[in-house]
């Protein structure tokens, strides 16, 4: 394979992580330095996304209101803790969780919902 054709296969796959545009006047070596580069670069955001997304999620766990978001379409995309413990419950955890379906549900519509409930017993 050519080098030309070689160095801008390279430029290609780092397009893919690093939107500068590159010179095409540089070697085979040095595009893939900067390949590694925007490899590098792509992870490490990627990792502190986690980061972000871990403590989201620990705050949301902490919380001890039952929170569940959806996408767009209803689609159930995280539950918290509390949340999650509804739909494995005993009896009256269990409407509890059959409510908060039907109340996504009516979201999902577009229809703002909110409902309050005390479950009593053991």
């Amino acid at each position: 394979m050519r080098r030309s054709v070689l160095r801008s296969r390279i430029d290609s796959f780092r397009s893919r992580f690093d939107k500068t545009q590159s010179s095409d006047s540089v070697s085979v070596e040095v595009a893939l330095e900067r390949l590694g580069t925007a490899i590098d670069q792509h992870f490490a955001k990627q990792a502190a996304t986690r980061v972000t997304a871990d403590r989201l999620v620990g705050a949301l766990d902490a919380i001890p209101q039952g929170i569940v978001l959806t996408d767009s379409q209803g689609s159930v995309v995280f539950r918290n803790q509390t949340a999650r413990s509804y739909l494995s419950a005993r009896h009256g955890e269990a409407l509890v969780g059959s409510l908060m379906e039907d109340l996504i549900a009516e979201a999902a519509k577009g229809n703002p919902v909110s409902r309050t409930i005390d479950v009593f017993g053991p």
